[in-house]
């Protein structure tokens, strides 16, 4: 303890937790490619036209898990239009499965995605609580 006014105080315990990256990330079956042509497919091709103007968004997240299964899927900012919030959350809960992130030493971790939709070039994007 340092010699000053403070030594009468008590010692402090801090906790944290440190997240350390996968040396690889989850992947989807195939490549990106593929997971364009999936949502593209499940979801996209059946939104009405000009659905995403504006500041128009749909921005959901989800868990891959250890076993390459989608978990804790939820819309966390949706487009307002419930029929298309719906089908974008059914069609990543109905995703194959993944090939999960893993350490360079093979270990297993599940990682965390976001699934944005509609336009990339507006304002609302910086409010949006994701990792940069």
């Amino acid at each position: 303890m340092p010699e000053n006014k403070l030594k009468h105080n008590d010692p402090k315990t801090l906790e944290f937790t440190i997240h350390v990256d996968p040396d690889y990330d989850a992947t989807f079956p195939g490549d990106s490619e593929s997971l364009e042509t999936y949502l593209k497919q499940v979801a996209i091709d059946k939104f009405p036209l000009n659905l995403y103007t504006g500041y128009a968004l749909t921005a959901i997240s989800f868990t891959i898990d250890t076993s390459g299964q989608v978990t804790g899927a939820k819309t966390f900012w949706p487009c307002g239009h419930s029929e298309v919030d719906s089908l974008l959350l059914s069609t990543i809960q109905n995703m194959p499965t993944w090939a999960p992130a893993t350490y360079a030493n093979g270990s297993k971790i599940a990682q965390d995605y976001v699934l944005l939709v509609g336009n990339m070039n507006n304002c609302v994007l910086g409010m949006l609580p994701l990792e940069r």
